[in-house]
């Protein structure tokens, strides 16, 4: 492994002391000048047509700006997806609603003066709804007899009728499955189901946008892409994009929930656009949890295998829930057939997906997007696989992972590639020595009369971004950034890439760094908060794990076009060739004199002076592949089968990211998406009133988060195998800690229990109901 002097090193956080002093400019935090505020009217109903509405009694109103309703907004029909290309979404939802298709579907909004005031003339708006049949399970959805939630979409420049209420379905089918299933030895099959899981992002949702004299507007919002939302927001006002400049901020925190323009950017440009005065929008946290979940799936999982623990076929049937509007449901189906296909080799494999419109609110991306819908089914059935034949359960995930070599399947079904690092054999090595695996396994369950004891493994993988060796397809990837020197020799580096609280700002100044070879201190990361995309060159933002691998690609290669920059500059001055100059240690000299080297603050000043213009790199590039980046879990638990109570001992956690650029950063990601898994599995669950179609537990109080006291001491360590196309041969880390550790902790209990949970969460009660004592 070469030595590097920045890389794998921890620094003082790039945005540090702008937390800390309170420089930082989060959305919800801002105001200007004659800012109005705004809410919106939201439908009691989870579905209805508005027949009747009047606001002429909340535009009486003293304080009430502008009052907008369906018959206000532009007739176009819009995806709030950011990544996927625009003719292959299945477009839905307007700005604003005549049909409320889930309980908190955007009816109304107003803009006032004051938030009060906005939330009193809420409740002065009549309107008259004709309530229609709803349904909240895409099971029943689909039935004929089902409520017609969509008559019809559009995709592309078509009009789609929508049958059985299915948005999409997608599939794939690798070998021969029914040949594969006829040489098994044995056959597995069983069905599982997955939450719905809010993200909890601590900042709520937010947007300000300000009407400029020329006609454009400056939107400043939390959002992974600046560029995605000024497209979106573009498409659904009917505008172009150049009249639109977004604005980065400061994030608290994302997960996936900030990946799409959600309803109130639209509704907050409007009404800007009406009142020619900056308007503010905030989620209060209860439209926060109606804002966006994960996708609640059910997944029909059949394997073939032969009694050395080699398997012959693998099949996979999806239904996810996708909601009342499409959003990211369809991609997150597809992403699931590539999750699963890369998970475990058999010659003969098959995905089928199906998404599926219900009257409950919209779903979209949360970390992960779609791997744990698939991870616990397969890691479960893994495990009875290898406890059926006798295996242990670290050999038969060793003997048929995806590895080096092997064909791996992307951020979906139709791309592909060899897989170029991995970890997976030193990560399930190394994780069982440090838990002890071996000795814990023989350890006796039986604590007490009681409690039970269990250990548990399960591993996963993430991609590092949405690259393909094909040009065009359905989702896009770009990355480019620039690279600026500065008279003193500093560098600023400027990108539209978001930092969603979680480093991905550090890690760019660290690459950077790197690449010209100047001390961490002399980066500088231009306008964290601020950026917009009238100056930043474009990229997609901050998703699919894509900061450090993707992202990471474009920083680098700006910094080398500055390096090469700076050795042509400097080539002039010294009246020589660049090719016989060296860039080192901030300095640039001849391979033959290096007495004679200039610095690079000399040269960039000199550069003024005499005429050869500022030293500016620049980037755009298209990764073409998007390697995996793995992880492994272990557990150690206690199950209380009086109470049904899980006490967690133990976690350690592992994972390939290949080179670590940022240890600390590194350590939070792998660490937190251990405590969201825990969640996962065993307490969050976002229930809807199948009555009502409302929401029971939208709330910080009754929706079961992790606190920091609840957690059990955590191990986490490292596998650096270097991915030859990353940046210093870095991968990705951010998605890839959730997705194995509901799957651990299952396993764990069915040691400790015997009982072989397959719907999560795994709560107390479902425990209780399984052992027969409720």
């Amino acid at each position: 492994m070469s030595k590097l002097a920045v890389v794998g090193k921890d620094y003082q956080k790039t945005d540090a002391f702008d937390k800390i002093t309170g420089a930082a400019k989060f959305c919800s935090d801002m105001t200007v000048p004659r800012m109005l505020h705004a809410k919106v009217l939201r439908s009691p109903y989870p579905h209805a047509i508005v027949t009747k509405i009047d606001a002429s009694d909340a535009l009486k109103l003293p304080g009430v700006k502008a009052v907008l309703t369906h018959d206000d907004v532009p007739k176009i029909l819009y995806n709030r997806d950011y990544h996927t290309v625009w003719d292959t979404l299945e477009r839905d939802n307007y700005i604003l609603e005549k049909k409320a298709r889930y309980v908190g579907d955007k009816i109304a909004a107003v803009a006032a003066e004051d938030l009060d005031t906005a939330e009193e003339a809420l409740d002065l708006i009549d309107v008259r709804y004709q309530e229609l049949p709803a349904v909240y399970d895409p099971v029943e959805a689909m039935q004929a007899d089902a409520p017609k939630i969509h008559d019809e979409i559009m995709i592309g420049d078509r009009r789609v009728p929508v049958r059985n209420n299915v948005i999409r379905n997608t599939s794939l089918e690798v070998g021969d499955l029914e040949k594969g299933f006829s040489e098994a030895d044995m056959v597995f099959e069983d069905r599982y189901a997955t939450q719905r899981a809010q993200q909890v992002a601590s900042e709520p949702h937010s947007v300000l946008v300000i009407p400029e004299a020329n006609g454009r507007l400056t939107v400043w919002a939390g959002t992974q892409s600046i560029f995605g939302l000024r497209m979106k927001l573009a498409a659904a006002l009917g505008m172009p994009e150049s009249m639109i400049k977004c604005v980065r901020t400061h994030m608290g925190g994302s997960f996936g929930s900030y990946l799409d323009m959600n309803i109130y950017e639209p509704i907050t440009a409007l009404l800007a656009m009406k009142t020619r005065r900056p308007v503010k929008y905030v989620n209060t946290r209860e439209e926060e949890f109606i804002s966006t979940a994960r996708h609640p799936a059910v997944s029909y999982i059949k394997t073939g295998v032969k009694r050395d623990g080699t398997l012959t076929a693998r099949y996979l049937k999806t239904m996810m829930d996708g909601a009342a509007y499409a959003a990211h449901s369809a991609a997150a189906s597809y992403c699931v057939g590539g999750w699963f296909l890369s998970m475990y080799k058999a010659p003969n494999m098959k995905y089928e997906g199906c998404v599926v419109y219900t009257n409950t609110f919209p779903c979209g991306a949360f970390r992960g997007f779609g791997h744990p819908q698939q991870n616990f089914p397969v890691e479960s059935q893994m495990d009875m696989i290898a406890e059926e034949l006798g295996i242990d359960p670290v050999e038969i995930r060793l003997k048929n992972h995806v590895g080096l070599g092997d064909d791996f399947y992307y951020q979906g079904v139709a791309r592909h590639g060899p897989v170029c690092s991995c970890g997976v054999p030193e990560l399930l090595e190394k994780g069982a020595k440090l838990i002890g695996w071996q000795e814990k396994r023989l350890r006796k369950r039986e604590i007490s009369p009681t409690k039970r004891y269990g250990i548990g493994v399960a591993r996963g993988f993430h991609t590092s971004g949405a690259g393909d060796k094909r040009y065009g397809g359905d989702t896009y990837e770009y990355a480019s950034s620039i690279v600026k020197f500065n008279e003193d020799g500093a560098a600023n580096v400027i990108t539209a890439g978001a930092d969603t609280g979680c480093g991905e700002w550090q890690v760019w100044c660290q690459i950077a760094a790197e690449t010209l070879e100047i001390p961490f201190e002399k980066v500088i990361m231009s306008s964290m908060s601020g950026i917009t995309t009238d100056e930043a060159p474009h990229d997609l933002g901050t998703h699919a794990t894509r900061g450090t691998y993707a992202i990471g690609m474009g920083v680098k290669a700006a910094a080398e076009d500055a390096k090469k920059r700076i050795l042509e500059v400097a080539a002039g001055i010294l009246e020589g060739k660049a090719e016989d100059l060296e860039a080192k240690d901030g300095k640039v000299y001849p391979k033959k004199s290096p007495d004679r080297g200039l610095t690079y603050a000399e040269i960039a000043r000199e550069a003024i002076n005499l005429g050869y213009g500022p030293i500016i790199g620049t980037s755009a590039i298209r990764p073409s592949s998007a390697p995996p980046a793995f992880g492994v879990k272990f557990v150690e638990l206690e199950v209380d089968l009086d109470t049904g109570k899980v006490n967690l001992l133990n976690v350690v956690a592992g994972h390939d990211c290949g080179r670590v650029v940022y240890p600390a950063g590194a350590e939070c990601q792998l660490g937190g998406g251990v405590q969201q898994g825990l969640g996962f599995a065993l307490t969050e669950d976002l229930v809807i009133d199948e009555e009502t179609g409302a929401t029971v537990n939208g709330n910080l109080r009754d929706y079961k988060i992790l606190r920091t006291t609840d957690m059990p001491p955590v191990q986490l360590f490292f596998v650096e195998a270097l991915e030859p196309t990353g940046p210093f041969g870095a991968k990705g880390i951010g998605e890839a800690p959730i997705n194995d550790m509901a799957s651990a902790v299952a396993n764990a209990i069915y040691h400790a229990t015997g009982m072989r949970f397959k719907e999560l969460p795994i709560t107390p009660e479902r425990i209780l109901r399984a052992l027969g004592r409720i």
